[in-house]
């Protein structure tokens, strides 16, 4: 795996089971401290409850209190948990009534409990050397000749309370345990499962010859993934098509390149035999031209492949000025119109610059095909028109007019088709520069016609392209 990047197993694993064992074990804790606090506040109530019998046992009796309470009822040291139990009763005078008159008073600043209606205090302390819980209940007591309020202290020794905080620390340790080894053990089930599809698609690739670009089967993969199926589908027609229009461009320039270098290799062959200085020269100039037919016939082919698989030129895709391509592109061409004899020219009736999107060297080449068919079909002492216009509604219109002998009305349906020579045409030529244009207008959304001269006679190619939308 190349550095830096991680496997999908690895990051669902990751994103999975870290907060799974972060967070289980918080939740043990909460559950561990809420089992604390319940327990506590059930043990206060039991204190209070004690502590509630024994002022309901409180008598007043001349002007003294007294307690009648079976030990019985409050021994609760004999319990499985040994915890021992205390009580002391302190009376309005703050004398000793019963219990245990060694047990230390309420000290200050206790506060009273919101948890209950009666006036209790819960707070912890020692006695005897051992920790202990205590419930302090105020009790009112009234009698014919005193009125005042008693205290009742019930306390436990906290033996009880720890052997089940113990026993609920280790249950619940036990039970987070099991559930995280649980959980861990359905999310690394879970994301195997889960990625299991796209381990088949990689099987289904790697076991797929070379030449099988059949697409994916798209319904076998979950929903979460199709969509990457389906993009990976549509990378594989893509890479059916170039390599298909790799294997057209092979097929083409073979077949179209056969006769230009047969014809160079005799030529060749002849120069080789040639004696006489004139005639020699006559076999290189023909070698020459030979080589331009073929150098510009496979620039041609190279062209149409572009055009049709959309590459990258190089340039960017942007907006331009189709008048101001017109008019270099014009300038370029004129040594080859007067090596011709042709005059060539751009109608400027608007100098508004027509601003199109799209790639910049592809439309160049568009042009340039245009300009070269009509130098060399119009034939000399003709005229070729460029011009680059606006029209509404929002219509970039670029035209290439000449008063040669035009293409018939029957034909032009079919000279854009490649390699298509209209019948009993002498100019030499490939047959694939109308193929080009029609490719690049294809691939910029645009429409090509190809009409009669303004001047009736000659032929008047129109390529309409959209505006510029950022302009």
């Amino acid at each position: 795996m190349p550095k830096g990047q991680n496997s999908l197993r690895g990051t669902l694993l990751l994103w999975l089971l870290v907060p799974t064992v972060v967070l289980l074990p918080l939740n043990a804790f909460w559950t561990y401290f809420g089992g604390i606090t319940v327990a506590n506040t059930a043990y206060d109530r039991s204190l209070l409850v004690s502590a509630r019998t024994i002022a309901e046992r409180i008598q007043l009796d001349e002007k003294k209190l007294s307690l009648e309470l079976p030990y019985a009822a409050l021994d609760m040291s004999d319990n499985d948990l040994g915890g021992d139990f205390y009580f002391r009763v302190t009376g309005l005078k703050r004398e000793h009534v019963a219990g245990f008159d060694d047990f230390p008073s309420l000290p200050p600043n206790v506060p009273l409990s919101k948890a209950y209606p009666a006036l209790v205090h819960f707070y912890d302390a020692e006695y005897r050397g051992r920790p202990v819980r205590v419930a302090a209940l105020h009790q009112p007591v009234s009698g014919d000749a005193i009125t005042g309020v008693a205290l009742i202290q019930v306390a436990e020794t906290l033996e009880s309370r720890s052997a089940l905080t113990h026993r609920l620390l280790i249950e619940t340790l036990v039970q987070q345990g099991l559930l995280l080894a649980l959980s861990v053990l359905v999310i690394l089930f879970a994301v195997g499962r889960g990625l299991r599809p796209l381990e088949r698609v990689r099987v289904d690739l790697e076991r797929r010859d070379v030449q099988d670009l059949t697409p994916l089967d798209e319904a076998a993969v979950p929903s979460e993934t199709r969509a990457f199926v389906a993009a990976l589908n549509r990378y594989v027609v893509r890479l059916s098509k170039m390599v298909e229009l790799r294997k057209s461009f092979i097929a083409n320039a073979a077949h179209q390149l056969r006769t230009p270098i047969a014809v160079l290799k005799t030529q060749i062959g002849v120069a080789k035999r040639e004696k006489d200085p004139g005639a020699l020269g006559d076999v290189l100039a023909a070698i020459d031209d030979t080589t331009q037919s073929a150098a510009r016939l496979a620039n041609q082919l190279l062209s149409l492949t572009r055009a049709e698989h959309g590459l990258d030129t190089g340039a960017s895709v942007a907006s331009i000025d189709l008048l101001a391509m017109a008019r270099h592109v014009g300038l370029e061409a004129v040594p080859r119109a007067m090596e011709s004899e042709v005059d060539i020219g751009l109608d400027e009736t608007s100098d508004k610059p027509v601003w199109i999107y799209g790639d910049a060297v592809l439309l160049q080449e568009l042009l340039i095909n245009l300009v070269d068919n009509a130098i060399k079909y119009a034939g000399p002492g003709s005229r070729v028109t460029i011009r680059a216009l606006l029209e509404p509604p929002g219509r970039a219109v670029l035209e290439v007019e000449d008063n040669g002998p035009g293409i018939p009305p029957h034909e032009r349906e079919h000279v854009c088709k490649r390699f298509y020579r209209v019948a009993g045409q002498t100019v030499a030529g490939s047959g694939l520069g109308l193929a080009i244009v029609q490719e690049i207008v294809s691939r910029h959304n645009g429409r090509l016609e190809l009409l009669d001269a303004s001047t009736g006679k000659g032929l008047r190619v129109r390529v309409e392209l959209p505006v510029s939308p950022h302009v």
